[in-house]
């Protein structure tokens, strides 16, 4: 199990880091990115890039999850 000790336990994070964070707890791994899994990234890697809401913000992450897409509308219309 990875420790938590010498980390930064006040860490902005969002739903979508709660999978790859549990997957990361037993020691799953995938390739190319081993902490990253869909959107979400693990809350107990090593510093790196951080979570999409420590890079990009809130505001900008509500934005750009939330922008219509074309193609989704076609699918549900």
């Amino acid at each position: 199990m990875p420790s938590l000790q010498d980390r930064d336990t006040e860490r902005q994070f969002t739903h979508l880091d709660v999978a790859p964070t549990l997957a990361h707890l037993p020691g799953l791994r995938w390739q190319p990115q081993g902490d990253r899994l869909g959107l979400g990234h693990s809350l107990l890697a090593e510093p790196g890039r951080g979570t999409l809401l420590e890079q990009h913000g809130l505001p900008r992450l509500n934005q750009r999850l939330g922008c219509p897409s074309p193609l989704f509308a076609s699918l549900w219309t």
